[in-house]
């Protein structure tokens, strides 16, 4: 990601350079029972983005249904 203008100021002192922000995302091969506990109650909180947490359905306008499938 590039923000321009928010880097280090310019050699000939005019200006400011750009800042290059790089992201490095690891994904855990492994979750230990604490840590799916705590990211299906974090799950639970969420009312702006739909899907299913632990057979509860979410719906767009943030009501929950039990899942029958």
């Amino acid at each position: 990601m590039k923000l321009r203008g928010r880097g280090i100021r310019k050699v000939d002192g005019f200006g400011m350079g750009d800042h290059i922000v790089t992201f490095k995302i690891q994904i855990p091969a492994y979750l230990h029972p604490a840590q799916i506990a705590l990211l299906k109650a974090y799950a639970k909180t969420e009312t702006d983005t739909p899907g299913t947490v632990a057979g509860i359905n979410k719906t767009d306008d943030g009501k929950q249904q039990p899942n029958d499938q």
